[in-house]
């Protein structure tokens, strides 16, 4: 096997590049360890979707009812009107500390069950904070295919396990 070369302590303190040693054993060599700095540019959030959603769905009164979870189980994959209220939603998966809100809303059914619009991972599930304004805390009605499982993300991220609602058609 190559021998590596072990830069000497005094290049070390010349470096420009920030370095972290590891802790390692007495007989093996300690190498630095690059940290890339975090710039303001790397912190800010994607952009939302623009798309807007119709306010209205021709034959939407024969459509199954979803006001509550338990009207929920026989409809899993099928084409629902849900009503609820309307909120911004933090999709960390340990969302510790203040809610951080990057357009994801949910619709909270009557007995505290929230429903995503549109899977985590997918465009359309940030809204446009037009949308987000107009309806925000409000009562609405969202006409859309029902899952009780969120479905997963086809490039293996994480998914939650909550209910969703995608391929929306209105939402007033």
């Amino acid at each position: 096997m190559p021998s590596q070369s072990v830069p000497s302590q005094p290049s070390l303190g010349k470096s420009s590049i920030s370095t972290k040693a590891i802790d390692m054993n007495d007989d093996q060599v300690s190498l630095p360890i690059k940290q890339k700095r975090r710039t303001s540019s790397d912190t800010k959030l994607p952009s939302s979707n623009e798309l807007v959603l119709p306010d209205v769905y021709d034959g939407a009164n024969t459509l199954p009812l979803i006001t509550q979870w338990k009207e929920a189980e026989a409809h899993d994959g099928k084409l629902v009107r849900v009503v609820g209220k309307y909120i911004e939603s933090d999709v960390r998966m340990k969302p510790i500390g203040t809610p951080r809100y990057v357009g994801h809303v949910s619709i909270v059914l009557a007995d505290d069950v929230r429903v995503s619009l549109f899977p985590v991972w997918q465009r359309e599930a940030r809204r446009p904070q037009a949308e987000i304004h107009r309806f925000k805390d409000q009562e609405v009605e969202v006409i859309g295919i029902f899952y009780h499982q969120s479905p997963l993300d086809p490039s293996g991220g994480a998914s939650p396990l909550s209910p969703c609602l995608t391929e929306i058609k209105a939402l007033y």
